[in-house]
């Protein structure tokens, strides 16, 4: 864990979002080893990364009410960037929300306006983590504007590629309410390949690009030759 950390310190990234390794047994409540393995284990990184790093936690849709109200609140202590924790009941998540100090992410598995207006309206959540790729940049950026209008921060998933990344991150740009866009950054080696321009990150931001559209292009036959490779 000190040598990942340290690594991602090099890098220049402030903030880290990580996935702890779930057993068959946490599905609904969280049982106590789980519960403790998470505590130890986000000390363990908290104390590594230093009190400056953010985490983020993603259980996606693990745990029912119960087990998410006990997450929450064992994660206070360590000031959280966030505990992502998919449902598809608001008013469950808003119970947990006004629980707990830690703040609530969710959205990746949500479409349109429609599936995002009744976590929304019920602040149900701190920030609001649309998919940009399955929403698309028009939607997403209603759906940025619509959350911005009840103090809610947008932070999109992003885990498609060097395309859909550039796609994020040019919506993300002109967004008053945005947080942090997610990054692969050890993602497969020929990813960079596939793009006619890579995404470039100096001490832990994307140097934008001031070419047209998305910044580059689709290198079809890189595309198509890891077609017949797979």
């Amino acid at each position: 864990m000190p040598a990942c950390a340290a690594y991602i310190k090099s890098l220049g990234f402030r903030d880290v979002k990580v996935n702890y390794p779930l057993s068959g047994e946490d599905h609904g409540d969280i049982t106590n080893a789980t519960l403790n393995g998470i505590v130890d284990w986000i000390g363990v990184w908290q104390q590594a990364l230093g009190p400056d790093c953010s985490i983020g936690l993603d259980v996606a849709f693990a745990f029912k009410l119960a087990g998410i109200a006990k997450l929450a609140k064992a994660l206070e202590p360590f000031n959280m960037m966030w505990l992502e924790a998919e449902t598809h009941d608001p008013l469950a998540l808003r119970s947990v929300r006004e629980s707990t100090s830690t703040p609530i992410c969710i959205g990746e598995s949500l479409y349109r306006t429609q599936g995002f207006k009744p976590f929304i309206e019920n602040h149900a959540l701190d920030i609001v983590m649309p998919d940009t790729v399955w929403n698309g940049i028009t939607m997403g950026k209603k759906v940025a504007d619509y959350a911005n209008t009840y103090d809610i921060m947008f932070a999109p998933h992003n885990s498609h590629g060097a395309l859909a990344g550039w796609q994020a991150a040019h919506l993300c740009a002109t967004l008053e309410n945005f947080k942090i866009l997610e990054y692969e950054y050890d993602d497969v080696p020929w990813r960079d390949a596939l793009v006619t321009v890579p995404t470039v990150i100096q001490d832990g931001y994307i140097e934008m690009s001031r070419r047209p559209g998305l910044g580059c292009d689709v290198v079809e036959d890189e595309v198509r030759a890891r077609k017949l490779e797979g």
